[in-house]
C-alpha cells in the first residue's frame, strides 16, 4: 500500500511539474520569436536603403512537376538542353572554316596540325574562358582563340533545377570543345573544321 501511495504522489508531482516547464519553454520561445522578428524588421528597413539599383527580379519563371522516374523503369531521362550555334553543327563548321585564317608564318614553315579548343558558352550566349586544350604552335593557337572570341552568340544551354515551388528550366554556363584542323593539302579524311590557305 505504501508503494502505491508513493507512486501516485510521484505521478501527481510529475504531472504538475511538466505543464509548468512546458509553459516556461513556450514563453521563452515566444520571446525569442518576437526578438527575431524585431531584428529582421530592423534589418529589412536598413537593407531597403542599401538595395543596389542593378537588382534584377525574375518574374517569368515557369515551375512544373517532373514525371515520376519509377514510370521510366529502363528509360533514361535527360532534361538538359545543350548550347546550339546559329545554324547548328553545319553553321558552326562553316563559321570556323570561313573565319579562321591560316597564318602566313605557318604556311611558310609548312606547319600543319590539329588544335583542340575548349571554351565556355555563357547564359547570354557569348563565349568566354577560351583555352587551348591541345595546341600546335602559338600562331595557329592564337588564330583559333580569335575565331572563338569573334563568334556570334549561341543559343545558350539550359538545365532543370529544383526550387520550393517545383522544378524550373534555367539558362546555364556550359563548357564546349571543338577541333581546328590546319592542312596545307586538305587531304585529311574524317577531320572536322579543315582550314586551308586562302
Amino acid at each position: 500500500m505504501k508503494k502505491k501511495n508513493v507512486i501516485i504522489i510521484f505521478l501527481l508531482l510529475l504531472i504538475s511539474i511538466c505543464p509548468a516547464e512546458t509553459r516556461a519553454q513556450t514563453s521563452a520561445a515566444s520571446k525569442q520569436k518576437q526578438t527575431d522578428s524585431q531584428a529582421a524588421s530592423k534589418q529589412k528597413q536598413s537593407g531597403n536603403q542599401a538595395v543596389p539599383k542593378t537588382e534584377t527580379r525574375v518574374t517569368d519563371t515557369v515551375f512544373f512537376e517532373l514525371p515520376d522516374s519509377a514510370n521510366y523503369k529502363s528509360a533514361r531521362t535527360y532534361w538538359d538542353e545543350l548550347p546550339e550555334f546559329p545554324g547548328g553543327k553545319d553553321g558552326l563548321t562553316a563559321s570556323v572554316v570561313n573565319n579562321t585564317v591560316y597564318p602566313e608564318s605557318a604556311i611558310k614553315d609548312k606547319i600543319e596540325g590539329r588544335v583542340f579548343m575548349r571554351f565556355a558558352i555563357e547564359p547570354d550566349g557569348s563565349t568566354s574562358d577560351i583555352q587551348v586544350f591541345i595546341g600546335v604552335r602559338s600562331d595557329l593557337d592564337n588564330e583559333c582563340i580569335k575565331t572563338i572570341r569573334e563568334m556570334p552568340k549561341w543559343k545558350p544551354g539550359t538545365t532543370v533545377l529544383r526550387a520550393t515551388k517545383g522544378w524550373y528550366r534555367t539558362k546555364t554556363k556550359w563548357m564546349y570543345s571543338i577541333p581546328f584542323t590546319f592542312s596545307l593539302t586538305k587531304s585529311e579524311k574524317g577531320e572536322e573544321n579543315i582550314i586551308t590557305p586562302k
